[in-house]
């Protein structure tokens, strides 16, 4: 490529940056649940706008005359025009692109089953054809004729001629590109032996195919245009008409699940927003950059160049980016690492002088080559400094720093000696508000219980804070409107007496009276006021963030809280999409409709933030670990910060990854905020948490007579298999179909890292992928559905086992239900188990437990699992692991520490008497909150003197 020519050089640069973004932005945007749709309204908006950018061609070069052959941007020594195209070409070009789509809706729909970084081989698919056209007749003629050539030319004359290095030039970008790409980690989403692998792989190949033919086809047609106008035509007319293609295929799938067209229509569009909208238009222009841009430099060299040229500049961006994550658990080998990029810095180069490109982008080759050689330098230097030596195991520090950390808190968590002091933190904790009314009740309740938490109701104050940005009378009708709804009581505090709504042949009856029964031991403190307790497992309320951020600013004690409303209020105006978000609102309580996992899954989303990883859009990835989304919660492999862990903003995976939000849910959830006060819930939902007892988890008695040593030496975990016909996603993402399958039916191919001791030194840990089988028959797992629906995938699984207490063995996995949280969370804890707790739930207590301390926390992506068990259990003596015997011995003591210390912590601060604090506290504020007289409703240490006087 010429320093003359500028435009290609544009041209060029266009299309590879257009590429990298589209293959960037793809993983983040909602369009993957659609793709027939989505490609439909890309390629039919990318047409519109190809068409109307033709007007404009005069400022692209080429514009007013018939194109120069014999000039071409590469400024290859041979001619780049191909052979004039056939007529049938362009309906063979349109039948391409249809196909294409379909198959990669196949492939994303069984994504866990494809082989990652396919599409890297591509410029090998399209070197058959150029390597019989590389060689000019004409100039090796030439050069066999000069007999003044020095050896230097003969040299060069071969390289630029010689087969063997055209092949050698394409052949290293590209693998070197294709182990760039590779991930460096899979999730445990798996590939059940019922889902078609050999035909996904095959499909992947079929499509390698297809693109090289578009490529070639598109080539052969826009080369013999005469204009860049017509250029830019012809190439709006191939995407009409593949638009036409796709969207024909979309109604004739959708008339087979309805009657008509009109409602075929109707299904196909069901569920867009703006949020997709936005996505589709961004992408259309960007889209329609890359065309026009890489049709440009395409018809002026050759399908190969363009497709190395990209694939070189996007592997290595991928391969620096691998580079930077050396050091980290998934990349501990440097040159591992190091070498993709050697690869292609050295694969680069060679294509750069072998297609006789004397500048690229603007830069002059000598300088890209001298780039890419101290790049190559300095990503080995840099490589070599940032791989590290683990010394000590990653789960022996964080336990010790929860020990340190633990002291910390629960001093920070009893701060208060008097009830001064105590009305003072209140003040401070609670953004200046005065503590409510018969606060010094409380404390006085609080004490005589001898709570070692007087300080810390961090939960409370943030599912409260946003009730009071509402009157006090919308909170009594919103309380009274819920008294119609299923799986709902509402509980009444009048006259110092409590009492509830449930008719005497409610199953939930005795959970209420329960609560009942706790309220009665402080209903003399508390006013008039009524609740809505939600016997459901699952959480019901989720507000979009933008509304509840709103009314949050609303009530903000101070003067500024009406300037941060306003302002909030433009935001929220630009990019709430309540009117656009699937769900029921206030006016159809009655006659919600059934909300698929995709509507369930996209509400959720837009509780997070703009601009957040979960509401920018949905992640479909989930073949490979998200290593970024674990990250902020992490240290190494293992979880570190399980508070974060649960939030949903910045990992979208979990939507994909989790039984909650792959079903649909009983009752789908209100967006409006309603004051329901809620056993459990996500971090998404605004649901108010209460202690409503759970039947048999409560009255469970601990185990103290057996202790942890006299146990089974197992992990494990028992489930059940609610639904008998699971969907494709739940079956092969669920978080407990996926531990059955990881633990019991893992297959030859699927590997596990884990931190072991070096095989060479056993003083040093590395992590190494092994198999995931292999690692199984070492472990001690017992896990396994003891419940499974008649025609359920449990066989498929390799997950019926018989009935068992978790609890007779040393270690106990709790994992959530698809409505709900674990199941015996407390029963655990109060045991001399260990409990191992993988859940995105909290409950009223979950702010006082603290991981590594009171429990073993554990990722529901399940990638640390096996290493999280091997540090307790040891796997000295237990067989080979990659060919070796680890000699680890169990970290007993440590197991036997976090054992007691929850067994110990239950019995301070998760006892009925704590339970009955949490409560009391809960409804002062919210009798506060529904009170007409609510800023009146205030505790201050001077009335309680006053009060003492009189």
């Amino acid at each position: 490529m010429g320093p003359d020519r500028g435009g290609a050089h544009l041209m060029a640069l266009c299309a590879v940056s257009s590429f990298i973004w589209l293959s960037y932005s793809l993983e983040k945007h909602s369009l993957d649940e659609k793709i027939r749709l989505s490609s439909f309204s890309i390629l039919f908006v990318s047409s519109i706008i190809t068409f109307g950018l033709s007007f404009f061609s005069g400022w692209l070069p080429g514009a007013t005359g018939r194109f120069d052959d014999d000039i071409g941007p590469l400024k290859v020594t041979h001619v780049n025009h191909p052979p004039r195209p056939r007529r049938y070409f362009l309906p063979a070009l349109v039948a391409c692109v249809v196909a294409r789509v379909e198959l990669f809706k196949w492939v994303e729909y069984d994504l866990q089953c494809s082989k990652p970084a396919l599409e890297c081989l591509l410029p090998l698919a399209l070197l058959s054809i150029e390597f019989v056209r590389h060689v000019s007749p004409k100039a090796e003629a030439d050069n066999e004729d000069d007999m003044a050539n020095t050896v230097f030319d003969d040299v060069t004359a071969w390289f630029l001629s010689s087969k063997s290095m055209l092949v050698l030039s394409i052949s290293l970008p590209t693998y070197g590109a294709y182990l760039a790409l590779q991930p460096s980690a899979r999730s445990t989403v798996f590939c059940s032996a019922a889902d078609p692998k050999v035909l996904v792989v095959f499909s992947q190949w079929i499509s390698l195919g297809l693109d090289s033919a578009i490529l070639i086809l598109a080539w052969r047609i826009l080369a013999w245009t005469r204009t860049t106008r017509s250029r830019v035509k012809t190439l709006s007319y191939v995407l009409h008409l593949s638009a036409v293609g796709v969207g024909f295929i979309v109604l004739l799938t959708k008339l087979t699940k309805t009657a008509s067209m009109a409602s075929s229509a109707a299904l196909a569009i069901k569920g867009i927003d703006s949020l997709y909208v936005f996505d589709i238009v961004v992408d259309s222009f960007v889209f329609s950059a890359l065309l026009i841009s890489g049709s440009l430099f395409l018809c002026d060299s050759t399908p190969l160049n363009l497709t190395c040229l990209i694939t070189c500049v996007g592997g290595l961006f991928a391969a620096v980016h691998g580079v930077l994550q050396v050091g980290s658990f998934t990349s501990m080998s440097a040159f591992k690492a190091w070498f993709p990029l050697l690869m292609l810095c050295l694969g680069f180069s060679m294509f750069l002088f072998h297609t006789n490109q004397r500048s690229i982008f603007f830069i002059r080759r000598s300088f890209l080559v001298l780039f890419l050689f101290l790049l190559i330098v300095g990503s080995g230097i840099y490589s070599f400094l940032a791989s590290k030596i683990i010394r000590e195991h990653a789960l022996h520090k964080l336990i010790y720093d929860r020990r340190i950390g633990q002291d910390r808190w629960l001093r920070h968590a009893s701060i208060s000696s008097s009830l001064r002091v105590a009305a003072q933190e209140y003040k401070e904790r609670n953004d200046g508000r005065e503590p409510p009314k018969g606060f010094d009740a409380w404390y006085q309740f609080t004490t005589d219980r001898q709570s070692v938490i007087i300080d810390h109701f961090e939960q409370t104050r943030q599912d409260l804070l946003p009730f009071w940005g509402m009157k006090p009378s919308d909170l009594r009708d919103s309380v009274r409107a819920l008294s119609t709804e299923p799986e709902m009581a509402i509980v009444t505090v009048k006259d110092k007496a409590v009492s509830h709504s449930l008719p005497p042949e409610s199953p939930h009856k005795q959970a209420v009276e329960e609560l009942v029964g706790m309220v009665k031991t402080f209903v003399q403190h508390l006013p008039d006021m009524e609740f809505a307790v939600n016997l459901d497992e699952s959480p019901r309320v989720l507000t979009p963030w933008a509304d509840l951020q709103q009314l949050i600013n609303k009530g903000k004690p101070g003067k500024l809280s009406l300037l941060a409303q306003r302002s909030l209020e433009q935001v929220a105006d630009g990019v709430s999409l309540r009117r656009d978000a699937p769900g029921p609102t206030a006016l159809d309580a009655h006659h919600r409709p059934h909300l698929s996992p995709r509507d369930f899954r996209q509400m959720n989303a837009i509780t997070c933030p703009p601009g957040s990883e979960a509401r920018s859009g949905t992640y479909w990835d989930i073949r490979d670990l998200c290593v970024t989304c674990l990250a902020p919660h992490s240290r190494e492999q293992f979880l570190a910060n399980w508070d974060l862990s649960t939030r949903l903003c910045h990992q979208p995976d979990i939507l994909k990854l989790h039984d909650f939000y792959l079903t649909s849910p009983a009752s789908p959830p209100w967006q409006d905020l309603r004051p329901v006060f809620s056993r459990s819930k996500t971090d998404a939902f605004s649901d108010v948490l209460i202690p409503l007892p759970r039947a048999g988890e409560e009255k469970m008695e601990e185990d103290a007579g057996k202790s942890l040593e006299m146990k089974k030496d197992s992990l494990t975990w028992r489930g059940k298999m609610e639904q008998s016909n699971p969907s494709h996603s739940l079956l092969r993402a669920g978080h407990q179909t996926r531990l059955v399958h990881m633990v019991n039916n893992a297959t030859s191919s699927e590997k596990t890292l884990i931190l072991l001791p070096s095989a060479s030194n056993g003083d040093i840990w590395t992590y190494e992928r092994t198999r995931t089988a292999e690692l199984n028959k070492v472990l001690p797992f017992d896990v396994g559905f003891s419940d499974c629906a008649a025609g359920s995938a449990c066989d498929e699984l390799g997950g019926a086992a018989p009935p068992a207490d978790p609890l007779d063995s040393r270690y106990v996995l709790l994992t959530d239900t698809a409505r709900g949280p674990p199941r015996r969370t407390l029963a655990a804890l109060r045991s001399t188990s260990v409990p191992f707790v993988a859940s995105v739930f909290r409950e009223w207590y979950s702010e006082r437990l603290a991981p590594w301390l009171h429990y073993v926390p554990v990722d529901v992506r399940l990638h640390a699992l096996h290493g999280t068990l091997a540090y307790f259990a040891g796997l000295s003596g237990r067989g080979a692991v990659n060919g070796r015997d680890p000699r680890w011995d169990a970290a007993a003591a440590d197991a036997s520490w976090i054992a007691e210390q929850g067994r110990r912590w239950a019995g301070r601060a998760l006892r009925r008497e704590d339970a009955e604090i949490y409560l009391f506290r809960l409804l002062l504020e919210w009798g506060r909150l529904v009170s007409d007289q609510r800023e009146g409703m205030v505790f201050r240490v001077g009335d309680k003197k006053e009060k003492e006087k009189t």
